[in-house]
């Protein structure tokens, strides 16, 4: 409610009438889009100024991916997250942490005020901490490991 102008974008399966009712927003501010096909999501992960990955605290959560932050760096784009271990590598690669809805809020504006160019090199850094062949070592290192 404080900035007219800003828009939260959620994509996926989800049941808007399920938002809270106490979410202090403008109808025209909260854009819903249903699941998008693998060949297009791209799209969306490239049109945002800054991600969010709120996840409650439970032992699940706990155990999920950073894939939603590696998605948005490696389109230029920072995340604000949950602290949840995986996240928590991402640090160096245009990840902040919030968890009270203070933090969130305070998130949200410092990325409001920043410039997309001041993201330009989030790719690299997300790259540096994760790729598709890093990822692969760890699991044969795991297997290696087994009796």
């Amino acid at each position: 409610s404080k900035h007219k102008a800003a828009q939260l974008h959620i994509t996926g399966v989800l049941d808007p009438s399920q938002l809270p009712h106490s979410l202090a927003a403008q109808k025209d501010q909260i854009i819903w889009q249903q699941k998008q096909p693998y060949d297009l999501y791209w799209q969306c992960v490239n049109a945002g100024h800054v991600h969010l990955a709120p996840l409650e605290d439970t032992p699940f959560n706990r155990c999920k991916s950073a894939l939603k932050a590696i998605e948005a760096g490696f389109f230029n784009r920072p995340t604000i997250a949950s602290p949840i271990p995986d996240m928590q590598r991402l640090a160096s690669a245009g990840v902040s942490y919030a968890q009270t809805p203070t933090e969130w809020f305070e998130q949200l504006e410092r990325h409001k005020q920043q410039p997309t160019s001041q993201y330009q090199a989030l790719r690299e850094a997300v790259l540096a901490c994760y790729s598709a062949e890093q990822h692969a070592q760890a699991i044969v290192q795991l297997y290696e490991q087994q009796p």
